[in-house]
Parts: structure tokens; C-alpha cells; sequence
């Protein structure tokens, strides 16, 4: 059900508690780009499911499933790092104010805005 579900079935099944059938909705076929990003953005899914996000590459050009994965404070640091040189000034700044976010990620957001007024 996880991976040929409709999108409802699918929305709940990402926050199932067993991991594998959390880490399927995201390999289904049948994920669209909204929904994943909307699956990104919330707060109670599983850590395997953010990083289920982060190695598929077809996710990964979305500009809004990036956004989506750096604005969520449960979203892993290590996977947030190497997403934030792909933000946009206007983003990055946002990151730099938001409080929920880690003070890492925070400083990374503030030293990328710096280096790039200087180029």
C-alpha cells in the first residue's frame, strides 16, 4: 500500500512507525513532487525518510523539496549542510533569522551570505 496507495494512504503511511514502510511512500512511483515536498517539510516523519529524500536525485533538483529540507529543524545537520549552497540569498537570509533552526546551520547561512556580497 505504501508504494501503490493513493496520495491519501500514502500521507499517512510516511509517518508509520516502522521504518521500512515509511522509507517505500518515498520510492513509490506515484510520489509527486508536492508531496514530497510536503513530506520534507513535516515534523513527524522518521529521520530514514528525510534521508530517503536527500540520495534521490530526481527529488533533489526541486528547488522547493531543498528549501523545504533546510527549513526543517528535524531534518538531520548532516543533510541540511550540504544542502545549504544551493539556497538562494533571500533563503539564506531566512534560514539565518529563523530561531528554530540549529545555531550551526544558522552560521553557515550567515558566512554564505557574506561570501557572496563579496563576489
Amino acid at each position: 500500500m505504501a508504494i501503490l496507495g493513493t496520495r491519501e494512504e500514502r500521507f499517512v503511511l510516511v509517518r508509520d512507525a516502522n521504518k521500512i514502510v515509511a522509507r517505500n511512500v518515498i520510492q513509490s512511483p506515484k510520489a509527486s513532487a508536492s508531496e514530497v515536498e510536503l513530506y520534507a517539510s513535516m515534523a513527524d516523519v522518521a529521520e530514514d525518510v528525510f534521508r530517503a529524500i536527500a540520495k534521490n536525485r530526481t527529488f533533489m533538483k526541486l528547488y522547493g523539496v531543498v528549501r523545504a529540507l533546510v527549513n526543517n529543524p528535524h531534518v538531520p545537520l548532516d543533510i541540511t549542510l550540504g544542502l545549504m549552497i544551493r539556497l538562494n540569498e533571500r533563503d539564506l537570509k531566512e534560514v539565518m533569522i529563523n530561531k528554530n533552526l540549529p545555531t550551526a546551520l544558522r552560521n553557515v547561512a550567515a558566512k554564505l551570505i557574506r561570501r557572496r556580497s563579496k563576489s
